[in-house]
């Protein structure tokens, strides 16, 4: 019997479970056919979503459980966080994201060497599906500057004294007393809500408050379209739902850009501070 996870994207968990809804009962040769995969791979998916609770096996079909139904329900209406409290009753995902929770963010090695000191079997395919899962749940955020995974929950420390520690982190010399002066908003976003744990809608958020309320303090201003400043090797994953009258996917994609910070038509790209106590 297999003891580790079988390596399945969140789109072939929703085209698994869609199909499911369709019809009474199917075999690993059927969904093999609407997955335009093998047998092998359509019985590997299969076997991972009965796993998850969304499946149940007899004599070698499947049919779908109440779960599978509450499971699309939540894709139609797009509530990733719903799918986050169904996907922790899955051990491979509580076991993640709890490890993941209780220490402190991490890269892709390190955290699989804390995943690999569990009961439960995990490799490096593993982690690696589990991080995009996660990512594209919103669950979990990866700083693209450090390559450092934590999980994200609401604001509960003080935004501003973090927001300071990081622009004055990035605020670098250029000569014997000057600064920049001007830091881009991607990489204080990233660091910000790696410090506080924070997904980076909730630091656009507070930052945005934070700029209304210190006019003259905080300076925002635009760049050129074409700059190089926007461009990263990295991308900031996210998931889309769709569904065709035979079809339902999640459409998986990834922003080559980290986005600056738009306020009514205006976006900005840069953020400088001026001095002075800041009114939160």
């Amino acid at each position: 019997m297999r003891q580790t996870m079988r390596p399945v994207t969140l789109s072939r968990v929703a085209e698994t479970a869609y199909f499911a809804e369709k019809v009474s009962s199917f075999s690993r040769q059927e969904l093999a056919v609407v997955l335009k995969s093998s047998e092998d791979r359509g019985k590997e998916i299969a076997e991972e979503v009965v796993n998850m609770g969304l499946l149940k096996k007899e004599d070698d079909r499947y049919t779908r459980t109440t779960k599978c139904s509450q499971f699309l329900a939540l894709i139609r209406s797009n509530n990733w966080a719903g799918i986050h409290e169904m996907m922790m009753d899955y051990s491979f995902y509580q076991t993640f994201f709890t490890i993941l929770k209780d220490s402190n963010p991490s890269t892709p090695e390190e955290i699989l060497t804390i995943l690999q000191t569990s009961s439960i079997p995990f490799n490096q395919a593993s982690r690696d599906v589990l991080c995009d899962w996660g990512e594209r749940l919103g669950s979990i955020q990866r700083n693209i500057f450090s390559n450092q995974y934590f999980t994200t929950s609401p604001l509960v420390s003080p935004f501003i004294p973090k927001f300071l520690e990081v622009y004055q982190s990035l605020n670098i010399k250029t000569g014997l007393s000057l600064r920049q002066r001007y830091v881009e908003i991607p990489k204080v976003r990233e660091h910000v809500c790696q410090k506080l744990r924070i997904s980076r809608d909730t630091f656009d958020m507070h930052f945005i408050r934070l700029c209304m309320k210190n006019i003259g303090k905080i300076e925002l201003a635009g760049a050129p379209v074409t700059t190089h400043a926007k461009r990263s090797a990295n991308k900031v994953k996210n998931v889309q739902f769709v569904e065709l009258p035979d079809k339902m996917t999640m459409k998986l994609s990834s922003n080559h850009f980290l986005n600056g910070l738009k306020i009514g038509p205006k976006s900005y790209y840069y953020v400088a501070y001026h001095g002075g106590e800041l009114i939160d």
